[in-house]
């Protein structure tokens, strides 16, 4: 998806078309008026949607495959009369729902004040004020940030080491914390 937005950014710049946006956080491409413009605008707004859908489809693709091995174990369990294994499945088919509503935010409602504003800009000449553009721009790069966390809690041997990790500084801030206080 990169060289179709770089091209898509290219020809704005050589166009002369990029101006900065209304807040002034950004200089975008293709806002004046114009079919063409209109036309790239679409197609900037697809290439947000597209990850996003793309994301989400694979995030949900190994929920599936995860929650087809956590029914078999599950039929196995009761089987078995394991009470404890049946509770053990039940909290990690939790845990994998709210995976998967995470994901789906993230991918899906974090970015869609940016397609949405941008679909908006020309159906009704929508223009974003500062504070849309700015929640829109932050929320977005937010869930750039968040990527790496989401593809850790998906891997439960790398989840399990960093829960370790974050239980030790959590200890090591409670007692920094402690310190700070004991001084005063």
């Amino acid at each position: 998806m990169s060289l179709p937005c770089i091209t898509i950014f290219t020809i704005g710049a050589i166009r002369n078309d990029s101006i900065p946006s209304n807040s002034y956080i950004m200089c975008m491409p293709f806002l004046k008026p114009g079919e063409a413009s209109s036309i790239v605008n679409i197609a900037i707004s697809l290439c947000f949607l597209i990850p996003c859908w793309i994301t989400t489809y694979c995030y949900f693709a190994i929920g599936w495959t995860a929650n087809k091995k956590l029914n078999s174990m599950r039929a196995e369990a009761d089987n078995s009369n394991d009470e404890i294994l049946v509770q053990v499945i039940k909290k990690e088919k939790r845990k994998l729902v709210i995976q998967l509503i995470f994901v789906f935010c993230l991918y899906n409602l974090a970015f869609m004040t940016s397609y949405i504003t941008f679909i908006l800009k020309f159906a009704i000449g929508y223009k974003r004020s500062p504070v849309v553009e700015a929640f829109s721009y932050t929320i977005t790069h937010l869930s750039f940030a968040v990527n790496s966390l989401v593809t850790i809690s998906f891997q439960p041997e790398v989840s399990a080491e960093f829960q370790v990790m974050y239980v030790k500084y959590q200890a090591k801030f409670k007692s920094l914390v402690r310190r700070i206080f004991r001084q005063i």
